[in-house]
C-alpha cells in the first residue's frame, strides 16, 4: 500500500508543480568513515520563496517520518546546498494522520505545501 501511494503522491505533485518537484534523488556523502548514500522521496523548490523542501512520504504518520528528515536529508541537503540563501523546510505527506501518535515534536498540520514554514515539522494530508 505505501508504495502505491507513494506513486500516486509523486504522480500528483510532479503534475502540480512540474520541473519544480524532483522525486527520488540519489546523494552521496561522507559520514567520516565511508561514502554513504541518501535518497529522499522528494524535493521541491520553491524559486520565488528560495525554499527547498525536503519530503518524506509515508502512507500513515510515524516517527521515523522525522528522524530520516531531519538527522539524515536536512544534514546532507545543506552540505549540498553549501553557501546559499535558499532555505530547507521538511514536510512528511500522508494519506492518515492520527494525532495520538507518539512524536519527538509537535507536527504542524498544513492545508497547502506553499504554507510550510521553516523550523516546523510539518505534515501535509493527501488522501484524496
Amino acid at each position: 500500500m505505501g508504495i502505491k501511494y507513494e506513486r500516486k503522491v509523486h504522480e500528483r505533485l510532479s503534475n502540480q508543480y512540474g520541473l519544480s518537484y524532483i522525486p527520488s534523488q540519489w546523494f552521496s556523502f561522507f559520514d567520516g568513515e565511508r561514502v554513504r548514500y541518501c535518497q529522499p522521496d522528494a524535493l521541491l523548490l520553491f524559486e520565488r520563496l528560495s525554499l527547498l523542501l525536503i519530503v518524506e512520504v509515508k502512507y500513515s504518520h510515524t516517527p521515523d517520518a522525522f528522524w530520516q528528515l531531519e538527522h539524515l536529508y536536512v544534514p546532507v541537503l545543506r552540505a549540498f546546498m553549501g553557501v546559499s540563501h535558499w532555505k530547507i523546510a521538511t514536510c512528511e505527506i500522508v494519506k492518515w494522520f492520527d494525532p495520538s501518535t507518539r512524536f519527538p515534536v509537535r507536527p504542524v498540520l498544513r492545508e497547502t505545501l506553499e504554507d510550510i514554514k521553516v523550523g516546523e515539522f510539518a505534515v501535509h494530508i493527501l488522501n484524496r
